[in-house]
């Protein structure tokens, strides 16, 4: 199973700027002990323009086969 989560943060950088940060995180159970995880960031003001490839690259992440 997958999940599939999307959030924004925000955080003060240097010269006291707000920046915020539109984040795209996919977590799959690979077995009962471990997880593989896929994070995908962008600024706010990006996202848009980059939300197709960053969807493409997080949602393509799966277990290889041993």
């Amino acid at each position: 199973s997958r999940l599939v989560t999307e959030y924004r943060d925000g955080r003060f950088v240097s010269n006291r700027l707000w920046i915020v940060r539109h984040n795209l995180q996919v977590i799959q159970l690979v077995d009962k002990s471990r997880l593989l995880e896929a994070r995908c960031t962008a600024n706010a003001s990006e996202f848009r323009t980059y939300r197709r490839q960053m969807e493409a690259i997080c949602l393509s992440v799966a277990v290889g086969k041993k």
